[in-house]
Order: structure tokens, then sequence, then C-alpha cells
């Protein structure tokens, strides 16, 4: 059970709700962690912000990824876990490159 609860519908910007709108269409859904960022927007940006910048390195999204999954499996976070490895899913990564 979460420490603090994802932020229902009626408790979101719309500003912020544009935000959680354009990860839907993305991922197909909101993970939980952004639902409860979006309690607070500055939080939210500063994430997006954040996930703005790597996206721009010169790193693959595949090895992105594979660098997430070996810090979640490193830090033993079963959440992060499941969250990089759907997101590998999404992006195609082949069990070998797991």
């Amino acid at each position: 059970m979460p420490r603090i609860q994802p932020a229902t519908a009626g408790e979101i910007a719309a500003d912020t709700q544009t935000l959680l709108d354009g990860i839907e269409r993305k991922l197909g859904r909101v993970p939980n962690f952004v639902h409860t960022l979006a309690h607070s927007p500055a939080a939210l940006q500063a994430f997006f912000g954040y996930s703005d910048a790597v996206a721009q390195t010169r790193l693959s999204v595949i090895l992105r990824e594979q660098i997430a999954l070996t810090v979640a499996v490193f830090m033993d976070c079963d959440y992060c876990i499941a969250a990089h490895g759907e997101l590998a899913e999404h992006i195609g990564l082949a069990e070998d490159e797991l």
C-alpha cells in the first residue's frame, strides 16, 4: 500500500491533466507514481524535465531501459522492476537483451 495515495481526477489541475494525458497516449496508461506526483505540479514538471534531459542523451532508449532495470534490480525495488520491465516490453526489448 502506498504511503501517499495517487491523485484523483478532482485533485488534478487542468495543466497537470494535460501532462498526464500525454503520458497516457504514450504508454497506454498513467503509472501510479506519476499520478502520485500529480499532487505537486512542480514535482511532476521536475520529473518530466529529468526524463526529457535523459532522453536527449546519446544513449539509446534500449540502453536507457537496460540501465534502469539494472539499477532497479540492484536496489531491489519490485515496483521499479515491474515498471521498467513493462517499458522494456513496450519498446520491444527482447528477453535476451534484458
